[in-house]
This record gives structure tokens, C-alpha cells and sequence, in this order.
């Protein structure tokens, strides 16, 4: 479960997607523009990473997964 308090003290971006990576990515069906995508999800914290085409949960996870450990390079 993320702890919004230690996130918080984190200065840099590489530290907060470092944290980030540490916890469980999981996904979520939502809507959007009338069509149901899965979105990457840390805990009850949305990630800018959506579902395209026929992807799995697993794909999602993996995208979501790979962004973090870009944006934590």
C-alpha cells in the first residue's frame, strides 16, 4: 500500500517513480470516449497508462511497469 506521507518527502521524479515501482500495479476497466479500456493503477492512484487494441491486463501492467522504470532512469 503506498504511503502518501514518505511519497510526499520524495524531491525528484526518479525517487517517486523508484517508490512507485516498489508497490503492486494493478488494473481497473474504465470508459473512455465510450470505450472500456483497462488503466494502470498503484493502489487508488490512477497512472497516465491505458489498455490499446486487445491488451491483456498483463500488457497493461507491463506498460505501466516499463514507464516507471523510465521515468526512475
Amino acid at each position: 500500500m503506498m504511503n502518501k506521507a514518505h511519497f510526499e518527502t520524495l524531491k525528484t521524479l526518479q525517487e517517486k517513480a523508484k517508490y512507485l515501482l516498489t508497490l503492486e500495479i494493478t488494473t481497473k476497466l474504465e470508459i473512455v470516449e465510450l470505450t472500456p479500456v483497462l488503466k494502470a493503477y498503484i493502489g487508488e492512484v490512477g497512472l497516465p497508462i491505458f489498455s490499446e487494441g486487445n491488451e491483456t491486463e498483463e500488457d497493461v501492467i507491463k506498460k505501466a511497469r516499463a514507464w516507471l522504470e523510465q521515468k526512475a532512469a
